[in-house]
């Protein structure tokens, strides 16, 4: 039963981008979720999905999103929802680290396009 549960500590960790670490919670053929820390000042480049949807949920800090051409401020305790193919990109333009839970489906691992 043990094997039901998961946290960072054994999720499949890795780093992405501007010294961004993600760990892969659940990492299943049609749903996905990820813990991610973005430290201040990186962003991601802009891209869209053409099949996944996505729900990103701040942990802690503020993300500001570019949602469709939108800038959006996404503070703890709020989420966005991103359709598939909406263009958008997340940033950390603070000076403390941002933590989201990031939930995909189908998982955007392989359905990323800039």
């Amino acid at each position: 039963m043990s094997d039901l549960i998961t946290s960072v500590e054994k999720a499949n960790k890795y780093s992405w981008g501007q010294g961004c670490v993600a760990w892969q919670l659940v990492n299943k053929t049609k749903f996905y979720v990820v813990e991610e820390v973005m430290p201040p000042t990186s962003a991601e480049i802009e891209h869209h999905h053409n099949l996944a949807q996505q729900f990103f949920y701040v942990l802690d800090g503020v993300a500001t999103f570019y949602h469709d051409g939108k800038e959006l401020l996404v503070k703890a305790g709020e989420g966005i929802y991103i359709e598939p193919g909406i263009r958008h990109k997340v940033s950390n333009q603070s000076d403390n680290d941002l933590r989201m839970l990031i939930v995909s489906t189908p998982p955007s691992l392989n359905d990323r396009h800039e």
